[in-house]
């Protein structure tokens, strides 16, 4: 079985971070976003995978998944979806 961390495409807009006037309203801001961000770019690919019957662990800080025990059936059709960014494993995985 195959461990793979999936990183979304979307990446959450912290622009406005900038201009607020402290530390901590920076700081919830940011994190405010990224965990939304996260929520709703991972509604899709959560779905997915729990009808593939995988295990897998979300990360809001950057946007991505790790799955746990993904077949290379798996890794496939995760490579072509169009909200992954790209994949990063632990082992090499011959594709093609």
């Amino acid at each position: 079985m195959i461990q793979q961390f999936v990183k979304m495409t979307s990446d959450a807009v912290l622009d406005r971070a900038e201009s607020l006037a402290t530390k901590t309203a920076r700081g919830q801001f940011v994190y405010g976003t990224l965990t939304a961000h996260a929520a709703s770019s991972h509604n899709a690919i959560k779905s997915f995978l729990d009808g593939s019957g995988v295990r897998y662990y979300t990360f809001w800080i950057n946007n991505s998944l790790f799955v746990y025990d993904a077949d290379l059936a798996l890794v496939h059709a995760l490579a072509g979806r169009s909200d992954v960014a790209y994949l990063h494993g632990n082992e090499q995985v011959a594709i093609g």
